[in-house]
């Protein structure tokens, strides 16, 4: 079990699975894992200028 899974997991406990905690938890981790690096690409491929205005724009929303 990675590190991605075991917080799966622990969520889905949290969340009143159980024991079917254990059968989701890699398809939970794998959409988690998929949805971090969909995020890193969308902020790797933005222009360095524009990091700051992207920052400020984002603090401003409360993110």
């Amino acid at each position: 079990m990675n590190d991605a899974e075991a917080l799966a997991r622990a969520l889905l406990r949290w969340n009143g699975l159980g024991a079917r905690a254990d059968a989701a938890a890699p398809a939970l981790a794998a959409g988690m894992t998929a949805q971090r690096a969909a995020v890193q690409k969308a902020y790797d491929d933005l222009p360095a200028a524009a990091e700051p205005a992207w920052f400020a724009a984002e603090l401003k929303r409360g993110r």
